[in-house]
C-alpha cells in the first residue's frame, strides 16, 4: 500500500516503533508521541513522496490480537457464542431493507419484546459497518449490560467495516460504555487486545499505559474463570518489555531480577485462580522457573503444590457449576412492555405451531427460519436470551453459593480475618450475575444485602443506587434504599430519595399542566411515595418534619384519600393527641366524604378512641352524601359491634328499604347470620351454611377462609383463566361448510318481523342456514309461488303418484320416493331391512283382529 493510501485510522492502528521507522525511510523527524508522527506522516503523504520513499516505508501489519483466536480453545459457553459472530457473512444490500425504522422503533418502545430482540441481533450480527450501528444501539439501549452484545459489536467495528479500516474513536467510544458495566473477562480481554495493538511496549508511556491496562483489567476480572488469557498476556508483556521501564525504581543492573520477581508474582496470582486454562498458565510458569534457576524453580513448584491442588479442587467445583451458564445471555425484564408477547412483532403462536394466521412475522424464536417454529429447531439455543430465566437464576444462585462456600479454603492475613480474594470472588460472581439479571429487581436486593450483612454498608448503598438507575420506575428498589439509610442513622439522605422522586413526579405534573392535560388523580406510586415520606419523616426527624410533609402532599393536584389517613393516623399512633388527627381526618372529609374506605378508615380512628357517638354521626353523613352498599356495610357492622338490638335493626330496615330487598326469607336470614357471628365462629354448620347459601343469603366468611386468598392465589387463577381463554380454538367452519369460492347462504333480512304463535315457535325449532351448508342456497319465494301454482286436488294428486310408478295397495315411505343412488344402496344394506320378529307390527295386527272380532 502506498503512503497516499494510508487513512489516519489506519496509521493509528500501528505501533509507535513502526510508525518511527516509517518516519525515518521518510526522512522525517522521530521525536514526540504516537499522535505526532502520525500527523507527520500525514503531512508527508500530501506533500506526493516519491514512489522509493513509500515502498521503503511500508509497515509489515501483524495480524490483530483482538480478532485472533485462541491458540488453546475456550471452555466456556460466552467464548462460543461470541465466535460465532466472527463467521457471520455481511448482509447484502436487499437483507438489510428489512430492517427499517419501524422495527427499531417497536424495539425501544418494547424493550422486554424477547422474539424481537433475538430477531435484531441475528441481523445486526450479519450486518456490516455502519449498517449495523443502529441495531446494535437498539439492542445496547435495551440490554445495555449484555457482555455479549458489545462483544459482538466490537468485533463488527474491528472486522466488518465498509470502508476496510476500523473506526478508532467508535471502538474506544464502546470501550467507554461497556467496559464498566460489563466485568466479562472476553470482553476485557478484547480491550487489553485492543490497546497493546495501538501503544508501542518499548517506549516509556506505552509501557506505563499497558501495565496500568493489565493491572487494572486482573484487579476487575482477574477472578473470572475466562481470565486466563488476560492473566497469560499480562505475563507476556511483563517478561517481552524492556525491564528498566517495567521496574523503573531499582538501578539498571538489578533491573532483570526485579522483573523476574514482578513475572513471578503474576504467574502465582494467576495460579491461585480456578481458571479453565489453569493447566496451560501453570506450565508456562514451569517453564519461566526452570529457564531462570531450575533449583530455585523445584523449590518454588514444590511450596506452591498445595495450594495447587486447592486451586483444581475448586475448579471442578466451579466448571461443575458454570456448566450450561452463557455469561450476558440477556433475561427479559417482567415489568417492561413486551414481556408478555402481546405486542410482539414476532408470532408467538407460530412458534409453539398453533398459528392459524396473522400478520406477524413468521421466524423461529431460535435460529430464525422460516420454515419451521422454535418447536421444530433442532438448536434450541438463543444467541442473545437465556432459554429460561427461572433457570437462568436458579443457575446463578447455585454459582454465588457455591463460590461464597469458599471450596479453595481461602484465609486472611491474620487468624479469624476474612479473605479479600474470597470476597473479590463472590463480588465478581454477583458481577457476572448481574450481567443476565439485572432487569429483575430481587437480585439487586440481594446482592445489596450481602453486602449489608457483611458490614459493608457503603457497597450495600452502591449497588441498590446501580439498580435505581437501571430500573427506575421500580418502587421497591427506592424503598430499599431509603430503608438502608435510615438504618445507618442518615436521616437527611434518607429524606433526599424519597424528595428525589417526588421531586420529578411534581416536575412532570407541572409540565402536564402547562400543556392543559387534565391532573384529576394520583398514581397510585406517587400516593404510596407520599405517605411513606410523611411517615419516613415521622420516624427519622420529628412531628415538624412530618406535618410539612403532609402538607408539601397535599397541595398536590389530585391528592387522595390514604395521605389524609397516614397523616391522621401518625398524629395518634405517635404522640397519643386525638385532636390533631381529628382535624386531619375532617380535613379530608371535605374531599372524601364519598369515599368508603376513608370512611372506614375515619370510623375505626373514633371507635378505637371511644367515641362511639361521632361514629354514628359519621356514617349518617356518609349515607346522606353518597349512600352505597359499602357504606352500609360498613355502618350495619358497626352497629353489630356497637349499638342495641333497636338500633342494629333498624339499620339492618333501613338498609333493604334502601335497596329494595323485599325476600323476608333471606333478609331474616342475613340478618341472623350477621349479628350471631362471632370472630370465626357462625351459627350455622356447614351444610346448613351451603343451604343458606343457595337460597341467597350472605353467610360471613371465616378468617381462615379469607387468609387463603392472597396476591399469588389471585395471579394463579387470573393466569389459569387467561390460558383456558388462549386454549379455545378460533370458531371451525362445519365440513359441509362451503369452500372459498363458494358463496354462503345469504343472511335473513335484518328488519325480519317475528312470525306469530305457533308458525313462529316452529321455525324457531327449524336448524339454521349453516346446517345445509352443504346443499344449494333455498330460494324461499320460488318454492311458494311452485306451491300456490299447484294443483293439490285428490286427481291430481293420484296423477302425480301414478307418474312417479305409485301402484294401489302399496305403501311406499316418502323417502322411497326420492331417486337417489346413495339412498338406494342405503335401502339395500342389510342394516335396512326390517327385522324376523317385529315386535311392533305383531302387536299392531294383533291389535286389528281384536277390533275385526268386536265388530
Amino acid at each position: 500500500r502506498t503512503m497516499g493510501e494510508d487513512t489516519k485510522n489506519s496509521l493509528m492502528r500501528c505501533t509507535v516503533a513502526n510508525l518511527r521507522e516509517r518516519c525515518t525511510a521518510a526522512g522525517l523527524d522521530t521525536s514526540g508521541i504516537k499522535a505526532d508522527l502520525v500527523a507527520r506522516l500525514l503531512g508527508e503523504a500530501k506533500a506526493a513522496p516519491t514512489k522509493e520513499a513509500t515502498e521503503d516505508a511500508a509497515p509489515v501489519v501483524a495480524e490483530d490480537p483482538v480478532t485472533a483466536n485462541d491458540a488453546d480453545g475456550n471452555d466456556h459457553d460466552e467464548g462460543n457464542a461470541v465466535s460465532m459472530a466472527s463467521d457471520a457473512a455481511p448482509l447484502n444490500a436487499s437483507s438489510s431493507m428489512d430492517v427499517d425504522d419501524a422495527f427499531l422503533a417497536h424495539v425501544r418502545a418494547n424493550p422486554s419484546d424477547s422474539a424481537a430482540l433475538e430477531r435484531l441481533a441475528r441481523l445486526a450480527r450479519a450486518a456490516p459497518i455502519p449498517a449495523a450501528r443502529a441495531m446494535f444501539d437498539a439492542l445496547t439501549d435495551a440490554c445495555p449490560r449484555s457482555s455479549l452484545l458489545w462483544q459482538w459489536y466490537i468485533d463488527a467495528e474491528l472486522t466488518r467495516n465498509a470502508s476496510g479500516e476500523p473506526d478508532d474513536d467508535a471502538i474506544r467510544g464502546l470501550f467507554g460504555k461497556c467496559l464498566i458495566p460489563c466485568p466479562s473477562a472476553l470482553l476485557w480481554r478484547k480491550y487489553c487486545a485492543y490497546m497493546a495493538s495501538t501503544h508501542d511496549i518499548t517506549s516509556e508511556e506505552g509501557v506505563a499505559t499497558m501495565k496500568s491496562v493489565y493491572e487494572y483489567s486482573v484487579d476487575v476480572v482477574g477472578e473470572d474463570a475466562d481470565a486466563a488469557d488476560v492473566w497469560l498476556e499480562y505475563c507476556g508483556f511483563l517478561r517481552r518489555a524492556p525491564a528498566t521501564l517495567i521496574v523503573a525504581d531499582v538501578k539498571p543492573e538489578q533491573a532483570e531480577s526485579a522483573r523476574d520477581v514482578v513475572v513471578r508474582r503474576c504467574y502465582q496470582r494467576a495460579i491461585m485462580v480456578p481458571l479453565n486454562k489453569l493447566d496451560v498458565v501453570y506450565k508456562e510458569y514451569e517453564a519461566f522457573e526452570n529457564e531462570k534457576n531450575k533449583a530455585l524453580a523445584r523449590a518454588l513448584l514444590q511450596d506452591l503444590a498445595p495450594k495447587l491442588l486447592l486451586t483444581r479442587t475448586a475448579l471442578g467445583k466451579r466448571k461443575k457449576a458454570y456448566e450450561g451458564v452463557v455469561v450476558g445471555a440477556v433475561c427479559v425484564n417482567p415489568a417492561q412492555p413486551g414481556a408478555d408477547a402481546s405486542a410482539s412483532i414476532v408470532c408467538a403462536g407460530f412458534n409453539k405451531g398453533a398459528c392459524r394466521g396473522c400478520p406477524r412475522t413468521h421466524e423461529c424464536a431460535f435460529c430464525g427460519a422460516t420454515s419451521h417454529g422454535a418447536h421444530e429447531c433442532s438448536s434450541k439455543q438463543y444467541a442473545l436470551l437465556a432459554k429460561d430465566p427461572k433457570a437462568c437464576a436458579s443457575q446463578w444462585a447455585a454459582i454465588i453459593d457455591m463460590e461464597k462456600s469458599n471450596p479453595q479454603k481461602l484465609e486472611g492475613a491474620n487468624p479469624g480475618e476474612p479473605s479479600p480474594q474470597l470476597f473479590n470472588r463472590v463480588k465478581h460472581a454477583y458481577e457476572l450475575a448481574g450481567l443476565s439479571l439485572g432487569e429483575t429487581p430481587e437480585f439487586w436486593i440481594e446482592y445489596a444485602h450481602w453486602h449489608d450483612s457483611e458490614g459493608r454498608t457503603d457497597d450495600a448503598a452502591e449497588v441498590l443506587q446501580r439498580a435505581r438507575d437501571a430500573l427506575p420506575y421500580c418502587a421497591l428498589l427506592t424503598f430499599a434504599v431509603a430503608d438502608l439509610e435510615e438504618s445507618r442513622g442518615n436521616a437527611e439522605a434518607c429524606k433526599a430519595i424519597y424528595e428525589s422522586v417526588l421531586d420529578d413526579y411534581e416536575s412532570a405534573t407541572a409540565e402536564a399542566i402547562e400543556r392543559g392535560e387534565d391532573v384529576t388523580s394520583m398514581p397510585q406510586d406517587a400516593v404510596l411515595m407520599y405517605c411513606e415520606y410523611v411517615r419516613a419523616c415521622r420516624r427519622v426527624e420529628d412531628q415538624t418534619s412530618s406535618r410539612k410533609a403532609f402538607m408539601r402532599a397535599r397541595k398536590q393536584p389530585g391528592c387522595r384519600w390514604e395521605i389524609y389517613a397516614t397523616a391522621a393516623m401518625l398524629e395518634w399512633q405517635y404522640d397519643k393527641s386525638d385532636k390533631p388527627a381529628r382535624n386531619i381526618f375532617e380535613l379530608g372529609l371535605k374531599h372524601f366524604l364519598t369515599s368508603p374506605q376513608y370512611v372506614e378508615r375515619y370510623a375505626e380512628f373514633l371507635t378505637g378512641i371511644n367515641d362511639v357517638a361521632n361514629a354514628r354521626v359519621l356514617f349518617e353523613r356518609a349515607l346522606e352524601e353518597s349512600p352505597s352498599h359499602e357504606v352500609w356495610n360498613l355502618f350495619i357492622a358497626f352497629e353489630r359491634a356497637h349499638g342495641t338490638y333497636e338500633t342494629i335493626v333498624k339499620a339492618e330496615s333501613r338498609r333493604n328499604a334502601a335497596f329494595g330487598a323485599t325476600d323476608v326469607k333471606v333478609n331474616l336470614l342475613n340478618a341472623l347470620l350477621g349479628r350471631h357471628t362471632v370472630m370465626d365462629l357462625r351459627p350455622a354448620t356447614s351444610e346448613y351454611c351451603d343451604y343458606y347459601a343457595s337460597l341467597g343469603a350472605v353467610v360471613p366468611l371465616r378468617r381462615a377462609e379469607t387468609a387463603h386468598v392472597s396476591y399469588a392465589t389471585l395471579r394463579s387463577e387470573r393466569l389459569a383463566r387467561a390460558a383456558v381463554v388462549a386454549a379455545i380454538p378460533p370458531p371451525i367452519a362445519p365440513s359441509g361448510a362451503p369452500r372459498a369460492g363458494k358463496k354462503a347462504p345469504p343472511a335473513p333480512p335484518s328488519g325480519m318481523k317475528k312470525l306469530p304463535g305457533a308458525l313462529g315457535k316452529f321455525f324457531a325449532t327449524l336448524p339454521g342456514p349453516v346446517a345445509f351448508a352443504k346443499f344449494p342456497p333455498p330460494r324461499v319465494e320460488a318454492v311458494l309461488d311452485a306451491l300456490q301454482a299447484t294443483d293439490l286436488s285428490e286427481g291430481a294428486i293420484e296423477g302425480y303418484l301414478a307418474a312417479m310408478g305409485y301402484k294401489g295397495g302399496e305403501k311406499r315411505k316418502a323417502i322411497e320416493l326420492i331417486d337417489d343412488p346413495a339412498l338406494a344402496a342405503s335401502r339395500s344394506a342389510a342394516s335396512a331391512k326390517p327385522p324376523v320378529k317385529d315386535v311392533f307390527r305383531a302387536r299392531q295386527s294383533k291389535m286389528q283382529r281384536a277390533q275385526a272380532e268386536y265388530q
